[in-house]
């Protein structure tokens, strides 16, 4: 090794590389592009305006590709922290979303759809679990379709290879009343982490999605239920219920069956009216909070929904709840309460 002994050359070193370091630190970084993933429409909570402007997560980087999965090929699971804020909005989430995080560690995705859709091509790593398997249909009320216990929910959810702990995407042909029943299922069993897909199958099709056709089965877990009875409404409830002007009934049935009878004090409000056009993807925030403040249905109110049997009112559930609304679902509905001779009806 050689040192450095005659002064003159020292101090010229030693000069040279204390201007290099200060250009250095002058010298601006390279920008770091942000990347930005839309995680569904916003709730005033999250915008100072309530414009509906949608809110962003960080995730990977926004010019990255995706990686598709081929078929047989093993994909292995990634653990990627996910920033879900703590606002309602976030439980509608986007086929961007779902694309970048299909292996993450602990991400559960259940298609809604029939079998026979579901064979036909679904998003790579779904389940199928259809909503009627949670339908208790031994019950001799007219309605068959009322909501099984929070253990047997929870045994099938269990078997289905579902814990309480999985974070769950849930879709259907839309935003339908077959996802959103499941939703509404999963909160009543209190889960914490559950999203609908925006657009479901449809839309990640549409947007050229990586699908599969083989049918994908989970281990078994363990499902721990922490019943949330809330989010279920009850003929004691409604009747108690009809003449606070604080409580809204919204009927999710046809207008046709909706003139002929209905339980008092109802709006009526169609499936469609929640989404655009395209029919699967739901309206913003602007313009679902403009149609129902105009119908006197604003956020200080408390919202029960109701339909034939509790489906379509299902997805009336979770509209209210993507809002930020205090709701609930009447199983029952108009089923239950039409076999009641006791009970008024209108008009």
């Amino acid at each position: 090794m050689k040192f450095i002994t005659n002064k003159s050359l020292m101090f010229s070193s030693l000069l040279a590389i204390v201007l290099a370091a200060s250009t250095m630190a002058c010298t601006p970084a390279a920008p770091v592009s942000q990347p930005t993933v839309n995680i569904g429409p916003s709730s005033p909570a999250a915008t100072s305006n309530g414009s509906g402007a949608k809110p962003t997560v960080t995730t990977t980087p926004s010019n990255a590709p995706v990686a598709q999965p081929v078929v047989g090929q093993m994909v292995p699971a990634v653990v990627t922290p996910v920033a879900i804020a703590p606002i309602h909005s976030a439980l509608l989430v986007d086929t961007k979303w779902l694309a970048a995080h299909l292996t993450d560690q602990g991400l559960v995705v259940i298609d809604a759809r029939p079998a026979s859709s579901y064979a036909a091509g679904h998003v790579t790593g779904a389940i199928n679990l259809v909503p009627g398997a949670l339908d208790d249909a031994s019950t001799t009320f007219a309605d068959t379709s009322l909501l099984k216990s929070a253990a047997d929910l929870s045994a099938i959810f269990g078997k289905a290879g579902v814990s309480d702990t999985n974070r769950i995407v849930v879709y259907s042909t839309g935003v339908d009343a077959n996802a959103a029943r499941i939703f509404w299922a999963l909160e009543y069993l209190g889960h914490k982490d559950v999203h609908i897909l925006d657009g479901g199958y449809t839309q990640w099709n549409k947007e050229g999605n990586y699908a599969v056709l083989f049918n994908n089965v989970r281990a078994a877990a363990t499902y721990t239920p922490t019943v949330n009875a809330s989010v279920i409404a009850t003929k004691a409830n409604e009747l108690a219920s009809l003449n606070n002007s604080n409580v809204v009934r919204v009927d999710s049935r046809n207008a046709a069956d909706f003139i002929v009878k209905r339980i008092p004090n109802s709006i009526n409000i169609l499936m469609a009216d929640y989404l655009n056009a395209d029919g699967t993807t739901v309206k913003s925030l602007t313009d679902l909070t403009t149609s129902l403040t105009s119908k006197g249905i604003t956020p200080s109110k408390t919202v029960i929904t109701n339909c034939y049997v509790g489906y379509r009112s299902s997805q009336a559930y979770f509209i209210f709840r993507l809002l930020g609304y205090n709701v609930s679902n009447y199983d029952g509905s108009t089923t239950e309460w039409f076999a009641d001779p006791a009970l008024p009806t209108q008009p």
